[in-house]
């Protein structure tokens, strides 16, 4: 199934607003899979809130729905994309896949029966979804390669009109660890996530958001999964998250790493992601590639711009089909402590985690390697 980084990836695919469709898809397949744009109430600006509502809306008519993990959003080219599953009593035998973005009230319903048969659907689903949420546009031209200089503030600071400016006071570390993750075709890779280490003795695993834009106990109540204690053993670090399951980790040997703020460095003219999905690596049909791509330029410019390319050999099915799209925002960015604000063109604001890598023992920067969001990247030069 394609993972959720590569659910956020596919957001380049989203560059306008939502199309103003309301109806069934046209999907043709053997197993009465069914695909239908809806409308559903609430802010543009949360996706993951309309996806609860509609849960809640079809609960009038399919009967209870089953218990699972909250609407997911991932932000990514500057659009949030919220995606959800869940099974209802009076619908049995069938899930149904909600998927919304912020570019609109809309909301995308899949349902399919629940077989093993339908995962190879899902990512041509998803594009199916994402085609009609808006059109892809040409990225416009990379700036001039340039290094950056980094603002040099005096340790971690909060950025600009922070909601929540104190949390770095709580704040014992900032750090990331490998995590296992699933690339081009389903294959299964190392990837990376940050955390955050609290002086109370609790962590968080830090998607989007930045740190001082989080109201840190509403967020523990909603995303209870994320979160998890620490505690030293001697020179390791014992995390014990949400299933009460304990891991040891020493710092810089391959699995537990120092992240750094922006004030260590420059950041490097640009950055490239590499991330997909799909099922080809398990014996499947279907390949999903994303190339993502952030190239900052020394007067405060940005150029974020991606790459999706999906296939469907129809090596199973007999239906060879590929999808192929590109996309590219510009704007201006700040960078500050462990915050990117990235403004847009068209005048969003996006303000995200931000973090440098470390490599060696002891610890050293690694501005070749960054965070932003959960997202890493690496040097594109």
């Amino acid at each position: 199934m394609l993972s959720m980084k590569s659910i956020a990836g596919l957001g380049a695919l989203l560059a306008a607003p939502l199309a103003a469709h309301a109806g069934p898809l046209a999907y043709d397949n053997p197993l009465g899979i069914t695909v239908a744009m809806e409308e559903e109430g609430g802010p543009a600006a949360d996706p993951a809130g309309r996806l609860s509502a509609a849960i809640v809306r079809l609960q009038g008519t399919l009967g209870q729905a089953s218990s699972g993990p909250e609407p997911k959003i991932d932000s990514s080219m500057g659009v949030a994309i919220a995606v959800v599953a869940r099974q209802f009593s009076k619908d049995p035998g069938q899930v149904h896949m909600l998927v919304a973005s912020d570019g609109g009230g809309g909301v995308c319903h899949i349902r399919a029966p629940a077989r093993t048969e339908s995962q190879s659907h899902i990512p041509q689903l998803l594009l199916l979804c994402l085609a009609n949420f808006g059109k892809p546009v040409s990225a416009p031209a990379t700036p001039a390669a340039a290094p950056v200089a980094a603002p040099k503030p005096a340790g971690i600071k909060a950025a600009p009109n922070a909601r929540f400016a104190q949390n770095w006071a709580k704040v014992e570390g900032v750090y990331f660890r490998s995590i296992a993750n699933f690339g081009v075709g389903g294959m299964m890779i190392m990837d990376f996530e940050p955390i955050i280490l609290f002086k109370d003795g609790s962590y968080v695993e830090i998607r989007q958001q930045a740190l001082e834009d989080m109201d840190l106990t509403a967020d523990r109540q909603a995303r209870p999964k994320l979160w998890g204690r620490w505690s030293k053993a001697g020179a390791a670090f014992v995390l014990t998250g949400y299933t009460g399951k304990s891991h040891s980790y020493e710092l810089q040997q391959g699995q537990f790493f120092k992240a750094y703020p922006a004030s260590i460095g420059k950041l490097l003219p640009a950055y490239k992601r590499v991330s997909g999905g799909g099922n080809s690596a398990m014996g499947g049909e279907m390949t999903i590639a994303v190339q993502s791509k952030i190239a900052f330029s020394p007067d405060g410019r940005f150029v974020r711009g991606a790459n999706v390319g999906a296939l469907n050999s129809g090596s199973q099915t007999g239906w060879a089909t590929a999808v192929s799209a590109s996309n590219g925002k510009n704007g201006t960015y700040t960078v500050k402590g462990h915050t990117i604000t990235l403004t847009y063109a068209d005048g969003k604001i996006e303000r995200e985690f931000f973090a440098f890598a470390s490599k060696k023992t002891p610890p050293q920067p690694d501005t070749e390697m960054i965070f932003i969001g959960d997202s890493v990247y690496t040097s594109d030069d």
